[in-house]
């Protein structure tokens, strides 16, 4: 089981909780810890940020059957986009491991596609590393009515894309994008090649054939110093609902929340009040903020539940 240290170490952050994560404002945070778990078809990966004994950043990905036995490869970038460094693992029976942060590094992507035959030896090891590109870009403007999708199914051609924002390098008036995808593609190389006109376009982005988007969320400050969230899928969700803090602000697709139509695209965005933050900075205090989402959408089977949670000690 992924444990955290928990000895308290002083750094300046912007404390990343709101919403999903967002800026609240400079304190001296000693310990933040981010955990995501994203849908994918037929199960979800959960992708925990850390530290590991030595106080060096790590991320923890778990993702049970969907991750066995298959090779994933997690890229890094800046808050420029830039690449900070990136690993290849050949995932074990578990489906889950660990693996370290590069410095600066402020989002995280990742892809997940079966071994070939002869590197699947059953066993979990982390491979040289390689550039995947940046999957986890910033959001360009406009774009196109999106194609016809077809639902992906589980083939050995499937890969599975991922990508969230890590604790640090939030500021106000930039979004972060928290996403899943699946993919028809031989490699991670042709994954990425797919994927990444979708990053760079953002909503109303052409969707191709091969590909389901399965979670496509931004997240931001808004003006009012509360957190703001954009979901969007192409097509249409059929029900939508959020929960913030165990009830502490709540909306669904009628309530506290605006829809409408780009290009193609069906936008859902909401703003969390600053006042349902659990926030503060007295020393030894864990301040929890979650955001979970559940909705069913057009092209997607059955229900999707997303979750972004931010734990700060001080």
């Amino acid at each position: 089981m992924y444990h955290p240290k928990k000895t308290r170490r002083r750094g300046v952050y912007c404390a990343a909780i709101a919403a999903l994560v967002l800026t609240v404002g400079c304190t001296l945070a000693a310990y933040i810890e981010v955990e995501g778990d994203l849908p994918l078809l037929g199960g979800s990966v959960r992708v925990k940020i850390g530290v590991d004994t030595n106080g060096n950043p790590q991320a923890t990905v778990q993702g049970g059957e969907i991750l066995a036995d298959t090779c994933v490869e997690l890229s890094f970038t800046d808050a420029d986009g830039n690449a900070t460094g990136s690993s290849s693992v050949m995932v074990g029976p578990t489906g889950s491991f660990t693996v370290p942060i590069p410095a600066g590094s402020t989002s995280l992507a990742g892809t997940a596609i079966d071994c070939p035959e002869e590197e699947g030896d059953g066993g979990a090891s982390l491979l040289q590393p390689s550039s995947l590109g940046s999957l986890a870009g910033g959001l360009g403007k406009g774009g196109t009515l999106p194609q016809e999708k077809r639902l992906v199914s589980k083939l050995s051609s499937t890969a599975s894309v991922f990508g969230l924002p890590l604790a640090s390098g939030f500021g106000t008036g930039k979004e972060h994008l928290y996403y899943s995808f699946e993919v028809l593609a031989d490699s991670h190389a042709e994954a990425s090649s797919i994927i990444q006109p979708i990053l760079d376009r953002g909503i109303g982005a052409v969707i191709p054939g091969t590909v389901t988007v399965v979670k496509f969320t931004t997240i931001s400050v808004d003006a009012s110093g509360g957190g703001r969230i954009v979901s969007s899928l192409p097509g249409s969700f059929i029900s939508w609902s959020m929960d913030f803090n165990n009830g502490a602000f709540m909306a669904d697709l009628y309530t506290r929340s605006i829809r409408y139509e780009s290009n193609g695209w069906d936008v859902i965005e909401t703003v969390i009040p600053s006042s349902a933050l659990d926030s503060g900075i007295l020393p030894g205090v864990t301040y929890v903020n979650r955001a979970t989402e559940v909705y069913r959408a057009e092209g997607l089977p059955g229900v999707q539940r997303a979750s972004l949670t931010v734990k700060a000690t001080f």
